[in-house]
């Protein structure tokens, strides 16, 4: 099943860490969060903390922006996934769903009461330097064209 692209699809099955950024009011933040595919949903799947600084700002405006890539060194073997969507947190219908997908990757104690979030793109650009330097692929809204 393909739920992006072939190669979308790949990025994020072979990467586990996202850099999400929000800003409100002037402000931004970034911070970087395990994931995971939730394909069947076309989302991603994160926890984080209400009282986080991304976690609040998230509750306040909803829209954020996301990076996935390797921690590589040569320019040549670069890949990765520029995004932006709605990170929301998961509905008390949806969390045993949610839970059950996200730890069979990461195993979060239940006495943490860990807060389920989605990540849905809206947009999503990858970058393949490995099938030839600047090869993009598009999915979804042009952020300028569709706002």
């Amino acid at each position: 099943m393909t739920v992006f692209s072939s190669l979308i699809d790949a990025l994020l099955e072979e990467h586990h860490v996202l850099s999400l950024s929000v800003s409100l009011k002037g402000r931004h933040w970034a911070a970087p969060l395990f994931y995971v595919l939730d394909a069947p949903r076309s989302r991603l799947l994160f926890v984080t903390d209400l009282e986080t600084i991304h976690g609040r700002m998230l509750l306040e405006t909803g829209a954020a922006a996301a990076t996935v890539s390797g921690q590589d060194s040569n320019i040549a073997t670069l890949r990765g996934l520029q995004m932006w969507g709605r990170a929301d947190k998961i509905s008390p219908q949806d969390i045993e769903l949610a839970s059950y997908v996200y730890n069979k990757a990461f195993v979060i104690p239940l006495h943490l009461n860990p807060t389920y979030w989605s990540f849905s793109p809206i947009s999503i650009k990858a970058t393949d330097n490995q099938k030839y330097f600047g090869h993009k692929e598009k999915w979804g809204k042009d952020l300028f064209i569709d706002g």
